[in-house]
């Protein structure tokens, strides 16, 4: 049980790396747009804002997403899980991860498959020429990521583990 506590803990720890590189993708976003809106009014603009802009945004978004999982962040209806006996909802949560899971997986395949065509086809952004490996990549690396943080949530549904605690010092 111990190394499943550690295994947890350092799924943790993964988890909010890639969290806090998505919020800094997030908010070189929010910058440029910025930049761009404040150039404008002196004539300018930054080129190339709206791939920026895009790149930014989907490596924010998809490094988020292990985050999401591991702290069982996902939408679901409260209202009837609160009203369930606890063996009932575990069971309930349990076969929910293992759904997301599966889709995970699939999606991870997927991205995979298309990540190594638009490498083969070298395909970039009309405005800078901006490598799609770039958008692909963190789209991958969201959706791989997300797949221990999913096992993790499943586990501590199957064996009712402590959710882990947030902490300053993490």
């Amino acid at each position: 049980m111990r190394l499943l506590i550690r295994i947890q803990d350092w799924t943790h720890r993964g988890c909010i790396a890639m969290a806090l590189l998505g919020a800094l993708s997030l908010g070189a976003a929010a910058a440029v747009t910025f930049a761009d809106v404040i150039l404008r009014f002196f004539g300018g603009s930054v080129r190339g804002v709206v791939d920026l802009v895009q790149l930014f945004v989907m490596t924010g978004v998809f490094l988020s997403m292990p985050y999401t999982f591991f702290m069982d962040g996902h939408v679901r209806v409260t209202i009837l899980l609160d009203r369930m006996a606890p063996a009932l909802r575990s069971a309930i949560l349990v076969l929910g991860g293992v759904l997301v899971l599966a889709f995970m997986v699939a999606l991870a395949l997927r991205t995979h498959d298309g990540l190594l065509q638009v490498m083969g086809r070298r395909d970039s952004t009309l405005n800078l020429a901006i490598p799609m490996l770039w958008f692909w990549g963190p789209m991958l690396a969201g959706f791989a990521l997300s797949i221990p943080a999913i096992v993790m949530l499943i586990l501590r549904h199957m064996l009712r583990l402590p959710a882990p605690v947030e902490r300053d010092d993490a």
